[in-house]
């Protein structure tokens, strides 16, 4: 019994500390930080945008796609 409290204790820990943590960064062309929003804005006054691909990678399809 004790190990199986062990366990749901460490499960616990992880799950929790893991959604401290954003799926994606955003950065400028300079390095700095940005946001979702400051993207799409930029984007939108550009004639070509580009997306690097990371294969197989569900959270750069979806930045891909919207």
């Amino acid at each position: 019994m004790r190990a199986l409290s062990i366990v749901l204790l460490i499960f616990v820990t992880f799950v929790t500390n893991a959604q401290d943590k954003p799926a994606y960064r955003v950065f400028t062309g300079e390095g700095k930080k940005a946001d979702y929003q400051d993207m799409l804005k930029q984007a939108l006054r550009a004639d070509v945008v580009f997306f690097g691909e990371l294969h197989d990678n569900p959270i750069a399809h979806w930045l891909e796609r919207n």
